[in-house]
């Protein structure tokens, strides 16, 4: 059951706040699919609220009942409203918890029971798969029992891939001037808005010169810009997908530098903005520095780039679940 909130004064000032501060998807990647039903769940509002969003200047295409809204202004909007309702805050809030934590559980080994269901649309189809696996080794983790070699090809309707995981952290210190003031330069980038960090169509976030242009970034494109500045400045650079781990299995995408003892340590600017918010002092400077060159102990690295898919399938059409239980 979707509970919906009624409308008062506060909420109504803070969701005509989050319109103004809304950056809109770009037409090029809108997809206004999202009907009234499905936005007011993803919301968690009731329809007054609705209505008082387009009232507000919300984008949408059609009027009435017949509305349609582009997901990702609905996930951004949820956000900067800050009702607290919403699936994509309750990510958030997760990433500010780990970030709350002593500094000793950053980077503490789990154990994981992992579950990826990946499903066709046509539930007749025998089309291809090729899925790439998970690689907690890179960051001194495995796979305790591998499903199969990496990519797991296949055919069929769906792929259900099982296994156990074991997540590893470390602290590192980037050493190079240069890479360290490239991680603070995008994260003052974020934090005062000259790029705004939104949640953006995957055809977006791999499109730098395009959500540049848009005012925005997500993990994606902040890992291309890293990659893409740090080799301007005479630095090796590379971008890696992954999966932050917990309650919810939150995408995640980070540039890597070689650092001037050679070692390949990750900048994470988003992970920083996303767990100082709303913290100042010397805790939030503690987390901002360790996502200069350190791995977290939750995060499941992929040996696949940002914007690099993860699975692909011959249909085109298909859906996925992915679940991360502690085991």
């Amino acid at each position: 059951m979707t509970l919906h909130y009624p409308l008062d004064a506060v909420t109504a000032r803070s969701w005509r706040s989050a319109v103004r501060r809304l950056i809109p998807t770009p037409a090029a990647h809108r997809r206004a699919d999202v009907g009234r039903d499905a936005a007011r769940s993803l919301l968690g509002c009731d329809d007054a609220t609705l209505d008082l969003l387009l009232e507000a200047g919300l984008p949408s295409s059609g009027t009435g009942d017949a509305a349609r809204f582009d997901r990702f202004d609905l996930i951004n909007v949820a956000i900067y409203g800050g009702a607290g309702r919403s699936v994509p805050e309750a990510a958030q809030r997760y990433v500010l918890r780990y970030a709350d934590g002593r500094p000793d559980s950053w980077t503490e080994p789990r154990r994981w029971t992992l579950r990826w269901l990946l499903r066709c649309a046509d539930q007749t189809c025998e089309g291809k798969w090729r899925v790439r696996l998970p690689t907690p080794e890179l960051f001194g983790g495995s796979l305790t029992d591998p499903p199969g070699p990496d990519p797991l090809e296949t055919t069929g309707p769906s792929v259900r891939i099982t296994t156990g995981a074991v997540t590893a952290g470390h602290r590192a210190e980037v050493r190079s001037p240069v890479a360290r003031a490239l991680f603070d330069e995008v994260l003052t980038e974020l934090e005062t808005g000259r790029l705004r960090y939104q949640w953006l169509p995957a055809d977006l976030g791999a499109d730098l010169p395009g959500a540049v242009a848009n005012g925005t970034l997500d993990c994606v494109a902040a890992a291309l810009l890293l990659a893409e500045r740090g080799r301007e400045r005479g630095l090796s650079t590379r971008t890696r997908r992954g999966r932050m781990l917990g309650m919810i299995a939150v995408d995640h995408a980070w540039a890597e530098i070689r650092d001037d003892d050679g070692r390949w340590l990750p900048l994470d600017p988003v992970f920083a903005l996303l767990g100082g918010t709303g913290r100042t002092g010397p805790a939030a400077a503690a987390f901002a520095a360790f996502c200069a060159g350190s791995v977290p102990g939750r995060f499941l690295p992929w040996d696949v780039a940002a914007g690099a898919p993860l699975a692909e399938h011959s249909c085109g059409a298909w859906t996925e679940t992915f679940l991360a239980s502690p085991a």
